[in-house]
């Protein structure tokens, strides 16, 4: 509802704001070479080239909480009715907020080209097995925002009032300016603005961005010696890999001129040094209560031009008490480093509001929002362990079912806090969450910088089960399949705040607590058919509300059921196939889950199907 945010009128339509099916082109093209200069050295080159275009309909031009504009009372355009209001209330001016249905969507335009290259070389060195390669990768996206709001000129604009000389309705700014272009802008009522206050008011807001990879590897693998339970094995390898952008962008971006967008130029590189070494070790064999007992260790040191060294490393046990049982363990320590983006990416213009408890929980409206990089960021850091059995048994030839628990906890998550939590921790001391807030000399919020920091905690835990079965029927092959996913625990923790542990949220998070699909695909040489069905589980709309706190707290399960034909003709040597893949084909809807906030989205598109039956047909043709 819109109730709080306006007088009168029909509210907001969602169809306003709101875009199914975002439409995509996209093609490749791969190729590769291979020979053999002896039986034991082969070398190969591939290429690899993609395109895409997608357009976007993001929403109409809109201002709301966060960047009303104001109304003088000697607006040309202002109904007398609300002047006089104004006149006998001693109001000089007003604030107002629109959706403005006639200036059309904001539409994102992205095309994307990407080329891949690599040159390799693999070779046998009596027992060991020798790689090494060089890639080459490169990415260049323009990135356009159409029909954007050009705010200098909008404000200009509706600044419409009523020139004494001639008694015609011109913008203020020309009496100072009379050269400037503005064109009076009419925002009181649908269709009201000018065709020309439309055109003057608006403008494409663009980037182009180019991405850069190379990677140069090698790698040496194969057994080391017999040891007391069978051969030891081990891998080791090196890779260096350099990543580096460059981001351009136009004039009136750069200058945070537009109402969305404002992508700035922004350039970065950073290198990567890795090895690493793996070892698998037969510890027991065929002794009483063991089959088969195997270590596997492995440890990897990563250098960062950009945040030093760090060490990653795992421990694992396969352990098979009888041929058709095998229990495994692992505990690794993982990273995930930050991306160039996140890195060096320059400021991004927009816009915020919060209240400020520091100035008597006052509403701050419009605050200028730096989105930016940190070059300080230092990469996440995730200690891992599983464990888990999968049977398969021997009475059962082609069945299999296992098993897998996981519990990962994240320290130094790379997150940014959002304007009004900033300013809540802030005021309760907490210091990290200060460090984004800019306050003019009489305490007062000018600027919020939106940075990324290592300031989260997470923790997962889960259970993964799966079971399948695999066997001839006449001419062909049936594959029976089932998966089901458990999620006991999904928590953040940020600085200043307490835990909160979403898993069983399904309504503002895609974590319920069950997820599961069941799949049958039968196929021969020539014809295939398969069937699955996608199951997504209840959960509570938002796990931080009591249950009946609001009315929509229970979000139900639902079920999808998707198939596919093929048919592979024979087309010379080649291999070529068609296929008919058919989406949801009960047509079930989704639950609904409307979103927080003043922009109602009623579907948690994350987890659920919101097309309908879609059809696709297709080929594929390989040569």
């Amino acid at each position: 509802t819109t109730s709080t945010l306006q007088v009168g009128g029909d509210g907001v339509p969602t169809e306003l704001i709101q875009e199914i099916n975002r439409p995509l082109e996209r093609g490749s093209l791969f190729a590769r070479a291979s020979f053999d200069v002896s039986d034991a050295v082969n070398i190969y080159a591939e290429g690899l080239y993609g395109a895409s275009t997608s357009t976007v309909n993001n929403s109409v031009n809109r201002h709301q909480t966060a960047n009303p504009f104001t109304i003088q009372r000697d607006n040309a355009f202002l109904p007398d009715s609300i002047r006089d209001q104004m006149t006998a209330a001693g109001v000089t001016a007003l604030t107002m907020l629109r959706f403005s249905r006639e200036r059309g969507f904001v539409v994102t335009k992205v095309d994307s080209e990407t080329i891949r290259g690599t040159i390799g070389a693999d070779a046998r060195i009596g027992s060991l097995e020798l790689s090494a390669y060089y890639q080459y990768g490169r990415t260049v996206q323009d990135n356009a925002t159409l029909n954007d709001e050009i705010t200098a000129r909008f404000t200009q604009a509706i600044d419409a009032v009523v020139d004494p000389a001639n008694d015609q309705i011109v913008c203020r700014s020309t009496f100072a300016n009379p050269g400037n272009g503005c064109v009076p802008f009419n925002v009181f009522g649908e269709g009201a603005p000018s065709d020309a206050a439309l055109d003057y008011t608006r403008g494409v807001s663009a980037s182009h961005a180019v991405v850069q990879q190379d990677v140069a590897a090698i790698n040496l693998a194969g057994p080391l010696f017999e040891g007391w339970a069978g051969p030891i094995s081990f891998a080791v390898g090196g890779e260096y890999r350099v990543e580096r952008a460059r981001v351009t962008s136009d004039a009136l971006s750069q200058q945070g001129a537009y109402l969305f967008g404002n992508p700035s130029p922004w350039t970065g590189k950073y290198n990567v040094k890795e090895a690493y070494a793996e070892l698998v070790v037969p510890l027991l064999r065929d002794v009483p209560l063991v089959r088969e007992l195997e270590l596997n260790a492995a440890g990897r040191i990563t250098d960062y031009s950009t945040s030093g060294s760090v060490e990653t490393w795992k421990v694992g046990l396969s352990y098979k008490p009888f041929d058709d049982l095998r229990f495994r363990g692992t505990r690794s320590r993982d990273i995930r480093a930050p991306n160039l983006s996140e890195l060096f990416q320059a400021g991004r213009q927009s816009t915020s509001s919060v209240n400020d408890p520091e100035n008597g929980n006052a509403r701050i409206l419009g605050i200028p929002t730096i989105n930016t990089g940190n070059p300080d960021l230092k990469p996440e850091i995730a200690d891992t362990l599983t464990f888990g059995a999968i049977y398969s048994p021997s009475w059962l030839p082609g069945f299999n079912i296992s098993a897998d628990y996981y519990d990962i906890k994240i320290a130094d998550a790379i997150g940014s806090i959002g304007a009004q939590t900033a300013v809540d921790q802030c005021f309760q001391g907490v210091q990290a969450a200060c460090a984004p807030i800019v306050r003019d000399q009489n305490n007062n919020i000018i600027r919020f910088d939106a940075f990324p920091i290592n300031l989260a905690s997470a923790k997962t835990r889960g259970v993964d089960i799966e079971a399948s079965y695999r066997t001839q029927v006449g001419p062909g092959t049936l594959n029976i399949r089932a998966l089901a996913a458990y999620l006991a625990r999904q928590e953040t923790t940020t600085p200043g705040a307490a835990p909160i542990d979403r898993a069983g949220e399904a309504g503002l998070s895609p974590f319920p607590r069950w997820k599961g699909a069941a799949q049958v695909n039968y196929h021969t040489e020539r014809v295939g058919a398969f069937l699955q069905l996608r199951y997504v589980g209840s959960g509570r709309y938002d796990v931080t509300r009591g249950p009946n706190a609001i009315d929509l707290q229970h979000i139900p399960a639902q079920a999808y059921l998707d198939g596919q034909i093929s048919f592979k003709p024979q087309v010379g040597d080649g291999s070529f196939e068609l296929y008919l893949n058919v989406r949801n084909i009960l047509g079930n809807e989704p639950p609904f889950a409307p979103a927080a906030g003043n922009i109602p989205v009623a579907v948690n598109t994350s987890l659920h199907d919101v097309y309908g039956r879609q059809f696709r047909l297709g080929a594929r043709f390989k040569f």
